[in-house]
């Protein structure tokens, strides 16, 4: 019975996808019925009233040895508080005589940061307290960073203010600033390394948009973390940053061009001792050869000698899948219960030794946890390595443990927690979007805080969100602004999360478009059908079954949600947030040939929508220069080829020349041509 079970349900699934995309399997689904929001009561307790009618009796207090982040962040509440009532308040040193009506900023003789409740954590570097006492309003916290995540957090609980997005901000005009009397804050983040979004950083392409944007927006959502990706606050007057670089950097440390023809002993070799031809430059080193890992120490003592104040280096291995087979390597791989990364870590271990013989204790040596060098080893970790755990083959579609999923079964109930057995120092590197299709719709919006959850629980201290993209074509920054929450804070409201993101950022029709998050994560992607269970990973497209699985009736109810979402949506700005966040449903239909991208029909649809959708990632997506980028590799065709070559036959994930072929751009005539010479 279990074998003709095994049988069938493969059969089935099949039958009811064929179904689906024929319409012959077509339940019908309801209209979707927003429900009634109940507004908010308005305060009606005792008020500290900051400004009213132009004037105030208050000013903001700061230590008379302040340092240049808690100045800041006097400076920035200054300046908020202007364009919020159009009243500059004054800022005044704590040397100057006391008032009853003060803001107190920071560390002072008012207030001192040491202030704990009892059984609370100690604020650390970026904990913060915000609490009235008496008529004076305390806006403090850890240093470097507590203070100026005070000042926005404050802006934003008590004064309606908003960095949701790179260039989406809020910040409400009122006659009169007032708060409540008795406020008692008291917050310290469950991450300490916070990297939500590599969003803010890539979209410089932007003329519009500034440094003092970004700093905003990483202040705002306590973005305090540089990896892979840069970070605008580095500076002490913004209160610098946790860097702890991680890249495949062996191809810095050890360049083929470089040593490859004189010691080919120094790279990846086959059993027999032959190097593997470094075809593509990124052959990974022999990590058991001694004059390679003395390469590796002296590397890391170079970079301390350049900067002394250095907080991190980069040391992981090459996005390259060969492995040294020589004996050496071999049999450490067999000793650690591994691949590459007992190696690897062994090598780093020796690198740890040595920066601390020469007085270098605290900085700290990343590398990631990935690919040929996933599997943890079995060797203990010196406390400055930093592991960063790239689970890039996870299906996101799917809870922790809810599923039979070979890639989330070995990442977390088997890596996940061999890293933590051995790791002091261990970050995630997540990958929350379609790699090979920026543009595809990727619903982890259902899983994102059970993940987070995991993560915590199992001592992870931090995170980089890797969504490689420039446009918001996904949900990006949403999903990065509930990914900078969660780091924050795992266990907050996530339907609170929403209710304050959506309305804002997407208009009134915002509960249309919770609905098509909520229908999409939670009934059509990683979908059963038949009985067998689809999954997907950030390296699939639209075409694969797990990534969204769909009706034709469930088509027409997720397009209702979009018509409604987009004729609620009250403003051009916000019209112009759902128009690009419904390309990435528009991608999945016309990738997968459904509804008006249909090639059987009369009416030849599919090429008109191709054409409209193309038409509307230009209008939505184009830069300054003139392109249309998924990412800083990834262009979409200019519009002259793309209809002279016809790209609009394709579907949209072959518009872009990096799948269609670099070396064509320019060289072809037609799409036959281009065609052939894809294929040859």
């Amino acid at each position: 019975m279990v074998a003709v079970t095994k049988f069938l349900s493969p059969v089935v699934s099949i039958l009811i996808i064929i179904g689906m995309y024929t319409g012959l399997y077509n339940p019908c689904k309801e209209a979707f019925v927003p429900v009634a929001i109940e507004e908010a009561g308005a305060y009606d307790g005792d008020v500290l009233t900051l400004i009213e009618d132009g004037v105030s009796q208050y000013v903001i207090v700061v230590g008379a040895d302040a340092i240049p982040a808690e100045l800041t962040a006097a400076a920035k509440l200054q300046g908020f508080l202007k364009q919020i009532s159009g009243v500059e308040l004054a800022i005044v040193e704590d040397s100057a005589p006391e008032r009853d009506k003060e803001i107190v900023v920071g560390d002072t003789k008012r207030y001192t940061v040491d202030y704990a409740p009892e059984g609370r954590e100690p604020l650390g570097t970026d904990g913060f307290i915000i609490r009235t006492v008496g008529d004076k309003l305390v806006l403090a916290g850890g240093k470097p960073r507590g203070t100026l995540y005070s000042v926005y957090d404050f802006l934003e609980k008590f004064l309606g203010c908003r960095w949701l997005a790179k260039k989406f901000t809020i910040i409400p005009e009122r006659d009169a600033v007032a708060v409540p009397a008795g406020i008692e804050e008291y917050e310290v983040p469950a991450f300490i390394y916070r990297q939500p979004s590599t969003l803010p950083r890539v979209t410089g392409r932007d003329s519009s948009y500034t440094n003092e944007d970004d700093v905003d927006y990483s202040l705002a959502n306590r973005v305090n973390a540089q990896g892979m990706i840069g970070n605008s606050t580095y500076g002490e007057e913004y209160g610098g940053i946790i860097s702890w670089p991680v890249t495949h950097s062996a191809l810095t440390i050890l360049p083929p061009d470089t040593y490859f023809d004189e010691h080919p002993e120094y790279f990846a070799k086959e059993e027999d001792g032959t190097p593997i031809p470094c075809e593509h430059h990124e052959n990974n080193p022999c990590l058991t050869n001694e004059d390679v890992i003395q390469i590796y120490i002296q590397y890391a003592l170079d970079r301390m000698e350049e900067n002394p104040g250095l907080q991190g280096i980069s040391m992981g291995l090459n996005d390259s899948g060969t492995i040294c087979q020589c004996r050496a390597c071999k049999a450490v791989y067999a000793e650690e219960n591994s691949s590459q990364a007992g190696a690897l870590m062994r090598v780093l271990n020796r690198v740890c030794e040595a920066l601390a013989e020469a007085g270098h204790t605290e900085v700290t040596i990343n590398a990631f946890a990935y690919g040929t060098a996933t599997v943890a080893p079995n060797v203990d970790l010196h406390p400055n390595i930093v592991v960063h755990f790239c689970p890039i083959n996870m299906c996101y579609l799917h809870r922790p443990g809810e599923s039979d999923c070979p890639e989330n079964e070995f990442y977390f109930e088997e890596t996940l927690k061999g890293w933590g057995k051995i790791a002091k120092k261990m970050c995630v590197f997540e990958y929350p979007l379609s790699y090979n299709e920026p543009g595809a719709p990727y619903a982890i919006w259902g899983v994102l805080q059970d993940y987070m959850q995991l993560y915590y629980d199992n001592s992870v201290v931090g995170l980089t969100s890797c969504v490689a993209t420039i446009h918001d074509l996904n949900f990006y920054e949403m999903t990065a602004y509930l990914y900078a929450r969660l780091l924050w804070d795992p266990f907050l409201d996530m339907e609170a999360l929403y209710a304050d993101f959506l309305p804002k950022y997407y208009g009134g029709g915002w509960q249309y478009i919770r609905e098509y998050l909520r229908f999409t994560a939670d009934e059509c992607a990683g979908r059963t059908i038949g009985g067998v269970t689809y999954h997907t990973t950030s390296l699939d497209g639209c075409s694969k079954t797990g990534l969204l699985a769909m009706t034709n009736n469930e088509i027409k109810y997720t397009d209702a949600l979009w018509a409604k979402a987009k004729e609620l949506a009250g403003s051009e700005r916000c019209l112009e947030n759902v128009r690009r966040a419904e390309i990435s449903f528009r991608t999945w239909k016309s990738d997968n040939f459904r509804a008006e991208f249909w090639p059987v029909n009369l009416t030849g649809s599919r090429m008109r929508s191709n054409k409209q959708l193309y038409d509307d990632l230009c209008e939505l997506c184009t830069d300054d220069f003139g392109y249309v980028w998924h990412n800083q590799n990834d262009y979409l065709a200019q519009p002259e080829d793309f209809y002279n070559l016809k790209l609009y036959l394709l579907f949209p994930k072959m518009w872009s020349w990096r799948q269609l072929g670099r070396d064509n751009e320019g060289q072809v005539k037609n799409i036959f041509e281009l065609l052939l010479k894809s294929i040859l």
